[in-house]
């Protein structure tokens, strides 16, 4: 147990929910302590008759000396245990009736008679971290209220990587309850192999040798590319990690390497974009979504380049030479230009997507103005004849009305005066409303060709 403690990355520490911390686990816990490995507790039986998750937690705090940071609470007890409230998130995960496996799970809302104790949990949890973390105690110091559930993550995984915490999860392995999350934890919280220093040794029966696993090597002399290889019988095959740049992380041999093992070799990989330089993949993230935005397309980049490079020197002492298609040894600048290349071509497309949609809103814009303008004009017509008809029909009357031929006379005068005048104010209200809907379609034909000129020179902008 002890050699296997002594090259683990990190380890989940399984306790019995009624019995808590027992003899060998204190052996073992003591073991991984020496080797400095990171942990998580995992509270496991808990549908057990006589299961106690506080019991088991005060148990790890006594008897392990460890400083524990409770990221969930058990809902129910012994073969009532139904699901864990989980602290970080605060929301409930339940699993009713017979579970098949561990994914199939509802996220509820966290029951009202645990609402309290959440809470004081999850306040208990924020104090461990602000106590265990300068980046936490910072952000409490600033404002409590605005820490989000992944600043706790990010603490959390801090704070268990430094073995300055140790993460208590828990639920019942045999019902398949709460298994996922326990994987989730070992994820978020857990070292990769990257997380943690090498490991040194020595070569049996010789003197002053120098033996490493997973050496990372700052000496590389290639200063603007980040990738990593493996040697596996002979051949170098890449592989590549969400590593720290200027950093050539080797592992020879599948496992272990001799610091002053000899390597010469060639090397062609398509390396990930977003490794070349710091915060490339959120700079090239942060452009395409720009064009997104601008010309409401999905862009897209080359996830990988081509990279050629010769290798040789030592394991702890590696020179690294590029090449690159056209005798260029520039990494950035050949991502520039690929990464340019990829995006005027997206862009094109992109622009004549835009037009294209600027011209079908612009048809829009016109086609409904126009039918507004044909309903502002036949209701114009309509009222003005109206109003005609009314006025001709009391001009018919008044002469209609007239008692003798003088009268006749004067009134047949007066009505032809009334029914021009009615004449010139339909003509007069029918051209105002005329004017006021050809109005209408030329702003509409104006907002289309902006529309229009905007998705034609957008592209000018984002280059």
């Amino acid at each position: 147990v002890e050699r296997s403690l002594r090259v683990l990355d990190g380890a989940v520490a399984v306790f019995d929910g009624v019995a808590g911390v027992e003899p060998q686990s204190q052996t073992v816990w003591r073991q991984a302590t020496k080797y400095g490995v990171p942990r998580i507790c995992y509270v496991n039986k808990l549908d057990r008759t006589g299961a106690s998750f506080d019991y088991c937690v005060k148990t790890i705090k006594e008897r392990l000396n460890a400083t524990t940071a409770v990221l969930q609470l058990p809902i129910g007890a012994e073969a009532n245990f139904l699901g864990v409230v989980d602290l970080v998130g605060m929301r409930a995960l339940t699993w009713r009736g017979e579970t098949a496996i561990g994914e199939d799970y509802e996220v509820e809302e966290i029951p009202a008679d645990m609402a309290d104790a959440a809470a004081e949990a999850r306040e208990e949890l924020i104090n461990v971290l602000a106590d265990h973390d300068d980046d936490f105690a910072e952000l409490y110091l600033e404002d409590e209220d605005a820490i989000t559930a992944a600043d706790i993550k990010a603490a959390v995984r801090r704070a268990v990587l430094a073995n300055k915490i140790t993460a208590v999860i828990c639920g019942t392995s045999f019902k398949n309850k709460g298994i996922q999350p326990l994987l989730d934890a070992v994820v978020d919280y857990l070292p990769a192999p990257l997380d943690i220093p090498a490991i040194e040794g020595f070569k049996p029966l010789v003197e002053a040798s120098n033996v490493l696993k997973m050496p990372q090597l700052a000496s590389a002399q290639l200063q603007d590319v980040d990738f990593s290889y493996v040697i596996e019988d002979g051949k170098m095959v890449t592989k590549p990690f969400d590593v720290k740049i200027d950093r050539l992380n080797a592992r020879v041999g599948g496992s272990t390497a001799f610091a002053d093992q000899a390597i010469d070799y060639t090397m062609t990989a398509k390396v990930p974009t977003d490794m070349f330089g710091p915060g490339a993949g959120q700079l090239v993230g942060n452009l395409l979504g720009q064009v997104n935005s601008a010309l409401g397309s999905s862009a897209t980049l080359p996830t990988t380049l081509d990279l050629t490079a010769k290798i040789t020197g030592t394991v702890d002492k590696p020179v690294v030479k590029p090449v690159f298609a056209g005798g260029s040894s520039n990494v950035k600048e050949t991502v520039k230009e690929a990464v340019k290349e990829e995006l005027n071509q997206q862009i094109g497309k992109a622009k004549e997507e835009a037009i294209a949609r600027a011209k079908e809103e612009a048809a829009k814009l016109v086609a409904a103005a126009q039918k507004q303008a044909d309903d502002i004009k036949a209701k114009a017509r309509s009222e003005a004849a109206s109003v005609k008809a009314q006025a001709y029909k009391a001009a018919d009357d008044l002469v209609a009305q007239a008692s003798n031929p003088l009268a006749k006379a004067a009134a047949k005068v007066a009505a032809d005066k009334a029914k021009k005048a009615a004449d010139e104010k339909e003509q007069k209200f029918v051209a105002e409303a005329d004017k006021r809907a050809d109005a209408l379609v030329d702003a509409a034909r104006k907002q289309g060709d902006a529309l229009i000129q905007k998705a034609e020179s957008t592209d000018a902008t984002l280059k």
